[in-house]
């Protein structure tokens, strides 16, 4: 590896021989965060030529000379972005002042080019002032040419750059008035939603009342669809008569911010994909993390780890939720994430500074989002699997006789109204219920009493709270009892 110029800000290390993934080679870029910790990024390179020649030609931005390519990429909070790539056989040196930065290179003809570094990045953004600076507006390869992409809350579209250096100076002719119309209207129907999530209520059409729920993205248009009446009302209901609020537990995640060092394997947090030190083989390994960054790893068996990642752009606040993943090492010595359907779900999200139940347990939900009214499951840590999980309550099951009586459960997490210092224990929230009928009723299950019904129940055909039975087969039989009322007094 030759350094062409000085580095600022950055290190930049070759990593060779990467065993388990499509390359064997790849640069390691590594600055100080605000947080005064290292921030890693993985590159790969395309082929394995012993001589890769870097330049560092902004504050975050690099060309890199991998024979026969030449790269000209940007680091950021959203990983590395390629925006150039092209064939060259013999680089050539930047020149050029004023901030304008040229780069010569050959191509296998031999023929000369002229690649412009800053002027490439006016261009993406002079289309990000016409449709709105939340665009993502980046570069791409093609197979004859090189493609601009705009994408923006669900909108895509792909340009060929020749085109819009065409009409450089007209660039809303290149990027066409349908095109610039449609996603300045998706921009706006976006903000309008995102403001009314904020303020707490939505505006639906012309109605000035104020509900709650969440806008959805389908086909281009935005829809409104309520929370249902299980996980809004009900459960609150519920644990108000219990004397009872939502919570969260009080501890971080144990391995949130840190890597792994012991006898067997050195990891460090990274972006893109992770890098395995394979100490008593003497390899090094790598893992795919499908432009996703880690932010916490730890070691749970001989060949196991659990591994906390999220998205490049977010993580500027402690309390995002985070993906919770495990990955294991194969009897071929690959490492891969577990995808194991009786294994830890790979939807899972938790909040690192508030997901420690115990000492080894860490409370995590399959929702896209991560508060007191999710739904959650647990995981043990030293047994490596799931830690209680929702058994389906096999006793409803057998009490129930007619096949229209069904049921479905959340485990949350609640503290004592007079006492939110306390830790947070888990709770069941069961409904049984006719599909198509009205006709619920609502308990509170607790799992450290061998699934006793807790407190009061609430009724939802009287819509109000009563003294319930004590176990699952009494839950049945009240709602029997409430179904032949309703029968005999119709609403």
């Amino acid at each position: 590896m030759t350094l062409r110029t000085e580095l600022e800000n950055w290190e930049v290390e070759e990593i060779r021989d990467i065993k388990g993934l499509e390359f064997s080679v790849a640069l390691k870029f590594a600055t100080e965060n605000y947080r005064h910790r290292k921030d890693v990024y993985i590159f790969p390179l395309a082929s394995e030529t012993k001589e890769n020649e870097i330049w560092q030609v902004g504050n975050n931005e690099f060309v890199i000379f991998n024979n026969p390519e030449l790269c000209h990429i940007l680091i950021s909070d959203n990983g590395i972005q390629t925006l150039f790539r092209t064939p060259a056989i013999r680089p050539g040196s930047i020149f050029g002042n004023n901030g304008k930065k040229f780069f010569l290179f050959e191509d296998s003809s031999y023929t000369t080019h002229i690649y412009s570094v800053s002027d490439r990045d006016e261009l993406l953004n002079l289309v990000r002032e016409i449709i709105d600076p939340a665009a993502n507006v980046s570069i791409e390869d093609a197979p004859h040419s090189l493609i601009i992409l705009v994408e923006l809350h669900g909108l895509s579209h792909r340009f060929p750059l020749d085109l819009l250096l065409e009409n450089e100076s007209n660039l809303e002719c290149g990027l066409g008035a349908d095109f610039i119309y449609k996603a300045q209207t998706r921009c706006r129907e976006f903000k309008i939603a995102e403001y009314y999530e904020k303020c707490g209520g939505y505006y639906i059409g012309n109605s000035s009342v104020a509900v709650q729920g969440i806008f959805t993205e389908n086909d281009g248009q935005y829809e409104f669809h309520p929370d249902d009446f299980f996980k809004n009302v009900a459960i609150g209901k519920l644990l108000a008569a219990n004397n009872l609020v939502p919570g969260l537990p009080a501890d971080a995640c144990p391995f949130f911010r840190k890597g792994v060092d012991d006898e067997d394997y050195f990891i460090d947090l990274s972006n893109e994909v992770l890098i395995i030190e394979d100490k008593k083989n003497a390899k090094t390994c790598g893992l795919e993390m499908y432009g996703e960054r880690c932010v916490g790893v730890m070691r749970t068996g001989e060949n196991e780890f659990l591994a906390l990642t999220e998205p490049p752009s977010s993580g500027r606040f402690v309390d995002s939720p985070t993906r919770l993943r495990r990955f294991v090492r194969n009897t071929a010595g690959k490492f891969l994430w577990d995808v194991d359907s009786y294994g830890l779900n790979s939807r899972a999200v938790v909040r690192p500074d508030r997901c420690q139940l115990d000492d080894d347990t860490i409370v995590f939900t399959t929702e896209q989002d991560y508060n007191v009214y999710s739904s959650f499951e647990m995981w043990s840590i030293s047994k490596n699997r799931l830690a209680g999980p929702i058994d389906g309550f096999d006793a409803i099951k057998k009490a129930t006789k007619e096949p229209y009586v069904s049921h479905t459960e959340r485990q949350i997490m609640v503290k004592y109204r007079n006492h939110p210092q306390w830790k947070a224990l888990p709770m069941i929230v069961v409904r049984i219920y006719a599909p198509r009928e009205y006709c619920d009723i609502f308990a509170l299950i607790d799992p450290r009493k061998k699934y006793r019904v807790y407190g009061k129940v609430y009724n939802m055909l009287a819509d109000s709270m009563v003294e319930g039975p004590k176990t699952a087969h009494g839950l049945v039989k009240m709602f029997e009892n409430n179904r032949g009322l309703k029968l005999k007094y119709s609403l």
